[in-house]
């Protein structure tokens, strides 16, 4: 049922998920940059799971296409971003949207050839995910950097760069490889602990 729903939000149990992960995720202190596919159930997560990192330390989301799920079904087809955020509003100015382009809702590259589609789109954000990593560790603390065309804050001298990213479950097993194994770019730059991700019911899956 919920595949047939436009752009759902999380369930109820994926709601009380998404408020464990906030006292079960250890690395919270450390979260520098939160990337996150706009669609409405991984933007429901950021604001309730990342909700310290959000509001406490002035992180911003960034909205980030190139992570939403694979495929054209109504469960991952978007809204427009401006009606989406009237539902979060207390994320008013939280949320850089400028890497969200008008049309994003409809996922129109499963008219090109698979699986050519999804390597190229998976390779697209590792890169773009490293070379988030590498603008953020030449920026100092309180500057900011440009990434993608976009203001990034800088870390301090020697602090490690953590990228939370939000993300499904499909997409996540090809950025993954397959392989299960975690995303680690450089010895100087992981990307990630683990990925959570939110599968086609609602509910959260950790990596």
């Amino acid at each position: 049922v919920r595949k047939k729903i436009l752009d759902p939000r999380l369930t109820s149990h994926g709601e009380e998920q998404a408020l464990a992960l906030t006292y079960r995720f250890q690395h919270m202190d450390k979260v520098t940059h939160i990337v996150c596919s706009p669609m409405r159930r991984t933007i429901h997560t950021a604001y309730l799971a990342f909700y310290p990192a959000v509001f406490e330390k002035d992180i911003p989301i960034i909205a980030y296409p190139d992570v939403r799920e694979w495929g054209n079904a109504r469960c991952n087809t978007g809204i427009k971003f401006s009606s989406l955020l009237e539902t979060f509003q207390d994320l008013e100015g939280r949320v850089e949207t400028r890497l969200v382009p008008d049309g994003w809702e409809f996922n129109r590259e499963v008219t090109n050839p698979y699986p050519e589609y999804k390597q190229t789109r998976a390779l697209k954000v590792r890169k773009d995910l490293w070379e988030l990593g590498q603008v953020v560790l030449k920026t100092k603390m309180g500057e900011k950097g440009v990434w993608n065309d976009i203001e990034v804050d800088g870390v301090e001298k020697k602090q490690d760069v953590h990228i939370v990213v939000i993300t499904h479950g499909a997409f996540l097993a090809t950025l993954e490889g397959l392989d299960g194994k975690f995303l680690y770019i450089s010895p100087c730059l992981s990307l990630k602990e683990r990925f959570t991700d939110i599968i086609d019911r609602g509910e959260i899956l950790e990596r």
